[in-house]
């Protein structure tokens, strides 16, 4: 699971999800409590339009520290091509924090990836 490093002031921090090679797909983001087994916020979104897949994670930004970002995303195999790839990225006033990822190949018609990202203030709690 990859850590994201965020500021505690500033700017909310933003969630981006992209699919490469030009599949068609679908994505749900959930973002989990702090130890607990609750959803504090579900996005959905779909690859047809790119212009509606960044999401802002809640305010105030120190409250996210120690939450999980979960990205399930089904991707459609579409021949000839039989690659893949999903990336979620968050950035921070305009600067990338990191970016979370899964690619591949596939003879099957959809692929489905479950991305993790845990969320670390800098300086910690």
């Amino acid at each position: 699971m990859e850590t994201i490093r965020f500021r505690k002031d500033g700017e909310p921090v933003l969630v981006e999800v992209t699919c490469g090679h030009a599949q068609e797909g679908a994505y749900a983001i959930l973002l989990w409590e702090r130890d607990e087994n609750k959803i504090l916020m579900e996005k959905r979104g779909n690859f047809l339009n790119t212009d509606d897949d960044v999401y802002e994670l809640p305010k105030p930004n120190a409250g996210n520290a120690g939450r999980l970002v979960e990205c399930i995303c089904t991707v459609v195999i579409t021949p000839p091509i039989d690659k893949f790839a999903v990336f979620l990225t968050f950035t921070q006033a305009g600067k990338n924090l990191g970016v979370v990822s899964a690619s591949g190949e596939s003879s099957q018609p959809a692929v489905t990836v479950d991305l993790f990202a845990a969320l670390e203030m800098e300086g910690g709690d």
